[in-house]
């Protein structure tokens, strides 16, 4: 996946736009707290995203695994 299309979607508001950012960063990114990753992506795309969108997107990740999408601090220092 390249920024370039991350880019575009939103330019064009396509209505898969959330699914493109999610594959171009992958899970791990999610795992973090919401303002971290709209501050991250604020400033590697220059794209403003509100973190409620980033929440729904949680929530997505979490009904596809059928587990919780936040990992403790414990478990990030074990990775």
């Amino acid at each position: 996946m390249d920024k370039k299309y991350v880019t575009q979607a939103f330019g064009l508001r396509l209505k898969g736009r959330f699914d493109v950012l999610l594959a171009y960063y992958g899970e791990k990114l999610f795992q973090l707290p919401a303002i971290i990753v709209v501050t991250q992506i604020k400033d590697e795309m220059g794209i403003s995203i509100p973190e409620h969108s980033i929440y729904t997107l949680k929530k997505r990740i979490k009904k596809k695994h059928g587990k919780t999408a936040i990992t403790l601090p414990a478990d990030l220092a074990a990775a």
